[in-house]
């Protein structure tokens, strides 16, 4: 009987325990671009989301959620938030918390460039016509562009595909198990796409 009454302890603990440490946290902070050239943003697993806009600033919003359970615990997130530092006209964000996935959905002005460097997941660009660097581990690279606005565009999965759309002067090479694809514009911006496994998506939103 008192064997019986302490599990049943246990597990009610173990359980609060759990449903406590699963919560989502959800970040949000907003910051000044004027001095800034670059964004740089990391995440380990998760979605980031880029919409390029008419305004001044930077805003930020990430969701986190557990991704691990030991036995009953789920990974603590609790104290996850956003981790922001600036050098040399860069800002550079990250939610530093393990066995995390975090989605993004980020605001940027016209004139930040923008870096992204993702483990797993996928990446949505809408409306970018400035600088941009991405790498992603294993997952999916989308993005809406004007090709009048860049210079170079040079887009490579090592297992994967890449799907243009709207686009002259391209060259789309496919490798055995690969895909790899340059584009040459009028403009001054350059984007350089690299996807480990997966594939890569760009369309050319003409004015």
């Amino acid at each position: 009987m008192k064997k019986a009454i302490l599990a049943t302890i246990l597990l009610g603990m173990f359980s609060s325990l759990s449903v406590s440490a699963s919560e989502e946290v959800n970040l949000r902070n907003t910051y000044n671009a004027g001095d800034l050239k670059v964004l740089s943003i990391t995440n380990g697993v998760g979605r980031i989301r880029v919409e390029v806009a008419d305004i001044s600033s930077i805003e930020v919003e990430v969701a986190v959620e557990p991704t691990t359970s030991y036995f009953f615990f789920e990974s603590d997130i609790s104290e996850a938030e956003l981790s922001a530092s600036t050098n040399a006209g860069e800002l550079a964000l990250e939610v530093p918390v393990d066995d995390s996935e975090q989605n993004w959905l980020v605001r940027i002005p016209k004139h930040l460039g923008l870096s992204i460097d993702l483990g797993v997941g996928d990446v949505d660009i809408s409306n970018i016509n400035q600088n941009v660097t991405a790498n992603v581990g294993v997952g999916e690279f989308s993005a809406t562009l004007n090709q009048n606005s860049f210079k170079s565009l040079d887009a490579q999965a090592g297992v994967g595909g890449v799907s243009l759309s709207g686009f002259t002067n391209s060259e789309n090479e496919s490798h055995l198990v690969g895909n790899s694809a340059e584009i040459r514009g009028e403009g001054s911006a350059k984007l350089s796409v690299d996807v480990g496994v997966g594939g890569i998506n760009l369309k050319n939103q003409r004015e």
